[in-house]
């Protein structure tokens, strides 16, 4: 294991607010690293249309037109 080396972590949060998180490491043989840390998520990014949903989007409004008329 090399110490010099960046680890990296990731963490998704679904809702805006404060969250609470914390990251353990952990191998045989070697001392277990844990972070604990708060994070004020401001917003949160809204998922893109699948191709599969676009298209049912569509379908479903050319049902309605078609009803219409």
């Amino acid at each position: 294991m090399d110490f010099d080396t960046d680890y990296n972590y990731t963490k998704s949060f679904a809702t805006a607010g404060i969250h609470e998180y914390n990251v353990t490491c952990s191998s045989a043989n070697f001392v277990t690293l844990e972070a604990n840390d708060t994070k004020l998520v401001s917003s949160v990014d809204i998922p893109e249309f699948s191709v599969l949903t676009l298209g049912l989007v569509a379908v479903l409004a050319g049902l309605f037109i078609i009803r219409k008329k």
